[in-house]
């Protein structure tokens, strides 16, 4: 299974570029980073840390833009 989450990242990468709207296109950005962080921290890489911002950064940008 682990090795698994790298191409469930880049699976969720290349949805990201395909899909229709700005909210989805981040969603799929936040999934990819999931998996990543899950692989990373499972590694012991020093990735580790930028999957971290890059979830933070993509769950403020989900918050910010939300449609109301």
């Amino acid at each position: 299974m682990l090795q698994m989450l790298p191409i469930i990242g880049a699976l969720m990468l290349m949805f990201s570029v395909f899909a229709k709207g700005e909210q989805k296109t981040r969603f799929f950005l936040l999934l990819n980073s999931a998996a990543w962080l899950i692989y990373t921290a499972m590694i012991g890489s020093t990735i580790f840390y930028t999957s971290i911002a890059s979830i933070v950064s993509t769950i403020i940008a989900l918050w910010k833009y939300r449609k109301t």
